[in-house]
């Protein structure tokens, strides 16, 4: 039984990082395990998001290419809200519709 107590984990003390000392606190903060486990985290996505092939760097190729019906209807929204916003000015003006030209 006393070799299991001695083996057991549940009685050991848990690590905990210390605090900055005040002597220290000049240098900034001190960098703690989570810390530098964001920072490494943060590395390797920077590092998987630039390609690199032959030294050179190149950018991710555009996957997000519209179809020309999508554009068409964007390019049509677009001028149904100009039109709107114009009648709106207009109508916060008090003019009426034929006094401003657009082209």
């Amino acid at each position: 039984m006393s070799s299991w107590k001695r083996a057991s984990k549940s009685n050991r003390k848990v690590h905990r990082e210390g605090h900055q000392p005040v002597a220290r606190q000049h240098l900034g903060l001190l960098e703690k395990q989570k810390d530098y486990r964001k920072c490494a985290i943060d590395a390797q996505h920077k590092e998987r998001t630039l390609k690199l092939s032959d030294d050179v760097h190149r950018d991710r190729e555009a996957t997000d290419k519209h179809t020309p019906d999508q554009l068409a209807l964007m390019q049509t929204q677009d001028l149904k809200y100009v039109r709107m916003k114009l009648t709106v000015e207009r109508r916060n003006l008090g003019l009426k519709s034929r006094q401003i030209y657009v082209f």
